[in-house]
């Protein structure tokens, strides 16, 4: 199975909170994890706010960076190039969807694409998994969404 996970899905591997049990387990048992290279800019500024609101304490923040940076190169990485640009503007338009969502469901068409194999969607936010699933990926959950 190929997993793609947007941040909302990616954090949970770092930060225990809904949903956290059930990303673990699809990284588990995926044959390769896939995120765009935005989710970097997003999660490194997700855990800097839970650090900033106090839910992450400086020696916590420390560690999950380091986590971070570990995992990273393991993931597979998809590029932000103009013509996933524009495809990712195409489906912010079809689907509704915020920017940095059509980013993440264009990548993980991309995925799908190059890999020409079904890809499993993580995410944790209604509209984006209903589009996901509309353009042809499984979701990782229905339930549990923000």
């Amino acid at each position: 199975m190929i997993l793609y996970v947007d941040t909302s899905a990616l954090v949970k591997l770092y930060v225990d909170e809904t949903g956290a049990p059930l990303v673990r387990q699809g990284v588990q048992g995926a044959d390769a994890v896939a995120t765009s290279e935005i989710a970097y800019v997003e999660i490194r500024a997700a855990l800097a706010r839970r650090r900033r609101d106090g839910a992450l304490r400086a020696g916590d923040h420390r560690r999950l960076l380091r986590r971070l940076h570990t995992d990273w190169p393991q993931f597979l990485l998809i590029a932000l190039g103009s013509s996933l640009i524009r495809d990712a503007g195409a489906i912010a338009e079809q689907y509704r969807l915020r920017a940095y969502d059509a980013v993440h469901l264009a990548s993980g068409l991309v995925v799908q694409q190059q890999t020409a194999e079904p890809v499993t969607f993580a995410c944790w936010d209604r509209v984006l998994a209903a589009a996901a699933t509309r353009a042809g990926m499984r979701p990782l959950t229905t339930r549990g969404f923000a």
